[in-house]
């Protein structure tokens, strides 16, 4: 990762980190250190699966396993969580497994939120109709086309906004240039495509529905994006 056409602060937040340029060696005890890390939550999972099932009680037991945001892990030389959307911080585990739900896994994206609603219907207690979530056990409708984001400030303020697609994901910089990824030909989001006129009618899309968004949930970047989307 150079950073090339990507926004300043994610090269500032590897200064920041001090992980510009970090030689193998420290990222290699870093690596180490969060495994280890995995090891010791994978054990203690474990010891609360030999419980349930001493107890008869695995079996009419929901699990869910996840966590409120992932980790850079030196991918594009960054660390942590902060002002960059990559699917490195976005995309969490998510493991769900008990009564109502399906075996085998899928690629349907959801929320965190979604995780109110399943615990609810696996309970037996009816829906809020207060929530925007949706149930991950049985029939819950049709796959989501999109989700959003949004960032605003750690240790930068910056507000972002974001809407991820299957295939696409735009990222609007309230302070920066935009990010447009293409997630088929780029999972890992290398290549900013924002300026690319092949994706000029994808970014205007994109865009288009982020702002529907942000009226929709009263954002207060509303008014700005209006006012600069045509030219991002």
């Amino acid at each position: 990762e150079t950073f090339a056409g990507k926004p300043a602060c994610q090269k500032l937040m590897a200064h920041y980190w001090g992980t510009w340029g970090a030689p193998w060696d420290f990222w290699r005890r870093y690596l180490a250190a969060y495994l280890g890390y995995c090891a010791l939550i994978d054990a203690q999972i474990g010891r609360l699966r030999v419980a349930l099932e001493r107890a008869g009680e695995w079996e009419n037991t929901l699990f869910i396993y996840s966590a409120d945001h992932g980790d850079m892990m030196g991918r594009h030389q960054l660390t942590d969580k902060g002002p960059y959307m990559y699917d490195d911080i976005y995309r969490i585990p998510l493991i769900a497994r008990g009564p109502g739900m399906a075996r085998g896994g899928n690629d349907d994206i959801v929320y965190l939120h979604d995780l109110y609603d399943t615990a609810l219907a696996a309970s037996g207690a009816p829906p809020d109709p207060k929530s925007d979530g949706r149930s991950l056990a049985g029939a819950g409708g049709p796959p989501r086309e999109a989700v959003f984001g949004e960032f605003d400030c750690q240790i930068l303020t910056h507000p972002q906004r974001m809407i991820r697609t299957p295939a696409r994901k735009f990222v609007w910089n309230a302070g920066d240039i935009s990010e447009l990824y293409d997630l088929e030909r780029d999972p890992d989001e290398m290549t900013n495509r924002a300026q690319d006129p092949a994706y000029a009618g994808d970014k205007r899309i994109l865009a288009e529905r982020l702002l529907e968004h942000l009226r929709r949930t009263s954002d207060p970047l509303a008014r700005i994006l209006e006012a600069v989307r045509h030219g991002l």
